[in-house]
This record gives structure tokens, sequence and C-alpha cells, in this order.
């Protein structure tokens, strides 16, 4: 992921403060003028350090809203990797809420005891003109330089970095979050978002402690919404908790067709009940406000970038009936319509075999500056902003300009630092849609309900390309699924692409996507090849094969599965892996799975 844009900078400590955490009150001269971090530079153990770090922030009161400092959690569950210092902060909440520090938890600080961790090295790349990476990569400039790992340690950290912030995102309903770096002597500050983490410069926090020292003491002063909270999201009441977890009771013991384990998925204790508060719009075009009860996502997103998607069996408070909540980050892009404009093109032209879609729309307001109607990614926007206030810092695409000398009476902690990106950042809009319960084709009863399926599936397909002009690019074992009676529905068009038809092209160019296991063999052999709707309908059959080995009686063993996972590695990226020789075995004589017999 480094190597495709996650990591931004170095940009200077203190237009980092100036960029992404307001200041409410001046540092006091009182703390100022005697703040020191030096007792914890020169440790060599990481507990020792966390241990001095808390008893400094403490002891000049950089933090005076605090209620709780501590080290780590008492226990490890899914997504809870070790937390090292988080803060707490004293707001009116449900007690059942204050049980789970991670759903509390403000921050992170992460201390590594040598400068050799620090996982943010500027290096150059002297790529290799002739590669196939390269050349996909040559319409965007490949970076000739980068913020990456030079050494074990330093991978190790980034992937340490990686891990809390995805474990937080998972946990919280946040937009974005913060995380303090400190290696040996050194420390840096990073944004997080779902557009990319900045990451500012290192400084020496012994040699220049009111830097460190008005990062917290900002960070104090912030409110929930500066501090990344979704304010669209707020703890629920025991009561409202309560109302879920009958909910759930009820449909595991009357419901004429049930979710695989709905209990475990949805009400696991390493998660907080939340509501989530949405306005949105209606399929008839009506604004309405939504009240949704939340707890577990049924799986939780592992990098803390990109669309992040998170599904939610809720409760509607208002009908008391269990719904399905989808939420991600959608690209904010004028070629790619928010989901629900697609489905009103199915309806519109009748296309079969929907979801019952119920509630949509981006998430508001944004946060921070307020000056966009939705919530967003704000990484990208700053990017632009930070290219107009410092030209000379930054070329298109990351190209390393020759940096400029420091001037004499310029401090090098306030001074511009030229920028590294490895792609453009992309701006994300927070979505969400609520539907229907729809069930997975693992609750099918026999082959003849998950043939039907498929069946619909191929219907929705062809009738959505041929009437509608738009293609799924997405068909795969999770959105094919079924409704309370047993009928087939196609699911999650959010990678959809709606076309016009012209005498010119039929379809626009559309580069490959979709879940690897279900590809296409030609989608999965080219990279490079254009996406159209006999990929689509070929995944349907690959979409069958799986389920009927994962479900039905036949000789079938793991082995088999792999014709599923084939790849290697045609370039550094998912983007560029190749597979698919397999498949094509498959289809043309059985050799792959010439053993498989279904009974």
């Amino acid at each position: 992921m480094s190597e495709l844009g996650l990591w931004i900078g170095p940009i200077a400590p203190q237009e980092f403060l100036q960029s992404f955490i307001p200041q409410s009150d001046l540092l006091p001269k009182e703390i100022s003028n005697i703040v020191d971090f030096s007792s914890f530079a020169s440790l060599e153990e990481e507990g020792e350090m966390y241990g001095a770090m808390i008893n400094a922030v403490m002891d000049h009161g950089l933090m005076p809203k605090i209620t709780e400092l501590a080290n780590s959690l008492p226990e490890r569950n899914e997504q809870d990797y070790q937390r090292d210092v988080s803060w707490l902060f004293d707001a009116p909440m449900p007690e059942n809420v204050r049980r789970y520090i991670m759903a509390l938890q403000e921050n992170i600080v992460v201390c590594k005891p040598q400068r050799a961790y620090d996982p943010f090295k500027e290096v150059e790349v002297q790529p290799d003109n002739n590669s196939d990476y390269f050349s996909l990569y040559q319409e965007i400039r490949y970076p000739e330089s980068r913020i990456i790992p030079d050494t074990e340690k330093a991978f190790g950290t980034q992937i340490h970095l990686l891990n809390h912030a995805s474990s937080l995102f998972a946990h919280q309903h946040r937009l974005f979050c913060f995380n303090i770096l400190i290696c040996g002597d050194t420390a840096r500050f990073i944004r997080w978002d779902r557009g990319g983490a900045v990451v500012s410069s290192s400084f020496d926090y012994a040699k220049h402690p009111l830097i460190l020292a008005e990062f917290f003491w900002r960070y104090d002063g912030l409110t929930a919404a500066q501090r990344g909270y979704d304010p669209t999201a707020r703890p629920a009441e025991e009561s409202e908790a309560l109302r879920l977890r009958e909910a759930v009771k009820k449909h595991e013991n009357g419901s004429k067709r049930r979710i695989p384990d709905m209990r475990e998925k949805t009400l696991k204790k390493s998660f907080t009940p939340f509501v989530i508060t949405m306005n949105g719009q209606t399929p008839s075009g009506k604004r309405k406000i939504g009240k949704y009860v939340v707890q577990a996502p049924m799986h939780t997103p592992f990098t803390p970038v990109g669309r992040s998607t998170q599904v939610y069996y809720a409760l509607d408070l208002r009908t008391d009936e269990l719904v399905c909540l989808k939420d991600y980050w959608r690209p904010a892009e004028a070629t790619r319509p928010p989901e629900s404009v697609v489905y009103a093109r199915l309806r519109k032209h009748r296309i079969p075999h929907l979801p019952t879609m119920l509630l949509s729309g981006d998430v508001g307001p944004a946060q921070l500056t307020e000056k966009t109607k939705f919530q967003q990614t704000y990484t990208a926007i700053w990017v632009r902003a930070y290219i107009r206030r410092h030209p000379a810092c930054i070329a298109e695409c990351g190209k390393k300009l020759v940096e400029k000398d420091v001037e004499p009476d310029k401090d090098p902690l306030e001074t511009p630092s030229v920028l590294y990106l490895s792609t453009r950042p992309s701006t994300f809009s927070h979505y969400r849609i609520v539907q229907k319960l729809l069930y997975s084709l693992s609750t099918a009863e026999s082959s003849k309900v998950l043939v039907r399926a498929i069946r619909n599936s191929i219907i929705c397909l062809t009738t959505a390309y041929e009437k509608a002009n738009v293609l799924h690019r997405d068909v795969s074992s999770g959105n094919v699924m079924l409704d309370e009676d047993g009928q087939g529905v196609l699911n999650d068009w959010d990678h959809a692409l709606m076309f016009e038809r012209t005498d010119e092209a039929e379809v626009p160019l559309s580069g490959r996507t979709g879940t690897w296991y279900f590809l296409s063999v030609d989608l999965a052999r080219h990279p490079y090849k254009n996406h159209d709707i006999l990929d689509d309908l070929e995944s349907c059959f690959w979409v069958l094969l799986w389920q009927a080995i994962h479900h039905l009686k036949s000789s079938a063993d793991y082995t088999d599965l792999e014709i599923f996972k084939e790849q290697n590695n045609f370039g550094k990226t998912v983007a560029m892996l190749k597979g698919g020789s397999w498949k094509l075995d498959h289809i043309i004589d059985r050799s792959a799975l010439h053993s498989l017999e279904f009974k």
C-alpha cells in the first residue's frame, strides 16, 4: 500500500499542526517554560518509554480535560492489535459504553526505542523503464522518490501503524484519526483518513519539546468532530442496545429464512452499540430521517484507506425491523455516480431481481471546515492546497524537485518540505444505503434454489445491460443473494458503470474490477482488458461452481478451490496480478477439476 500513495509527506511539524489541529487556547507560559520530554528520549525499553511519556503529559498538565491515560488494553479481540497509549475524554455516555476502552480510545502513541524503527525514509527509486510495472504507471509519471521503510525494523513499524489505524476505524465511527510516532529521540505526527495518511517530518522532541507539547495541548481542546468522530453516530442507550439484541433473538427463533450466525456476527462484545442517524432519500425521492442501532459489522476492513466497506445488521428504531445497513466511502468522481442513482436507473427500466432499497445518501455534514455539504476525505483537498501554497516543493504526481537550501533565518521545523506522492490521492465521500435483509447463497435449501439464484442474476445482468445501459462489474459469491422467499437477487451495484450508447462506442472503457476468485478468465489473464458484459456473465458460472463445491454433496476437497485462487505476480500491485489458466483448463477439458463429481 505504501507504494500506491498511502503515505504523503513529510511536511513540517508546525505546518501539520496548523493544517489539522486548530488552536483554541495558547499554551500557557507556565507550561511552555518548563515542558521537558527528555526523560524518555534515551530509554531503550518500549514499556518504560510509555510510562515516562504518560508521566510527562500528566505532570505538565498538557491535557487537563483527560479522564484516563492508559497503556494498552486488558484483552485482545478480532482486529484488536496491541494498543499503546490512549486517552479518554470526559463525555456523557451510557455505562455499557464505558466498559469498552476501544470504543473510547482517542489517540494512539506508538513508541519505538531507536531511530532505526522510523518507517519513513526518503528513498530514491530508479525503476526499470522496460518493466511492465513501470509501463503501467507511465501515464501518471512514476515518482522518482518515495517515503518507504528501508529496514526490517522500519517495515515492522509501518505494519504496526497500519494495524493500529485499521483497528481504530473498525471499532469507532470515525472520519479521521491521529498518531504520534516516537522513534528514539525523534517524533512524527500522522493524520489518517480514508484518502491516505499525511506524515510530518521527524524532529528531536528533547531539543524541541514545545512542538510535542503543542500537539497534546491543541488536541485536548478539540471538539469531538475535530477529533474525527462522526456526528451522525452516537453511543446507544442501554434500552436501544437491548432492542437490537431482542430483534436478533427473534430473527434466530422465528424467521422463515435465517442469517447464519447472526448473533455472533452482530453482537460481538468487542464492539459497542451505536445509533446511526441517516438523513437520506427513499426510492420515491422523498427525504427521510432514519435511526438505526448497529454493533459489529459483518467484516472489518484490513486497511485504513480506500472504500472500507462495512455491512451491519441493523435495527430500525421506527419499525423495530432488522435491516441491512452498508457504510462505505465511494470515490467522489463525476464518472462514478452514487449507488442510489444506479438503482434509480435500474428501477426506471424495470430491471428484475434487485434488492429492496429503503434509504440511501451521502453522509453529512462534513467535518472540520464545514465547507462541503457532505462528509469527504480531506487528504486530497489538503494536498491540492499545499501545492498551491508551496509550488516549489512538489512536481506533478510526486516527482521530486531539487530541494532548496533552508535560508539561515528560517526554522527547518517550519520550512515547507518536498512532498512525496506515489499517485494522486483520491477523494472519497462517506455513503450509506439501507436495504431489506438478504441472505447468502449458503442458505439455499437445494441445488434447485442455488441454480435459480444464478439464473436470476444472469437475467438481471443482461436486462440491465441491454435496457438500462448499466454494467455491474463485481459479480461475486457475496453479491448474488437470496430474498426471504429464496429468490435470487443481484446486490451491491456500487462498482457499476452507467453509460450511454453512441454510434462510436457502445460501452466506455472500463478497467478491471471485481473479486479475484470470480473474475472471468480473460480479466484474470489480461489486467488491461476492458471489462464487459461477458466477463460478468462468466463470473456467474464461477459463483455457481464455488457455491456447489462448498455446499452440495460432491467429491471435492480443499485443493479444488485452488482454481479460484491461482495468481502470479505480474507486477507489484493487486491491479497487475495475473491468473485464470486453471479456470481456462477447466472450461476447455475439465483437466483442472477432472475428478470432481456432484452426487
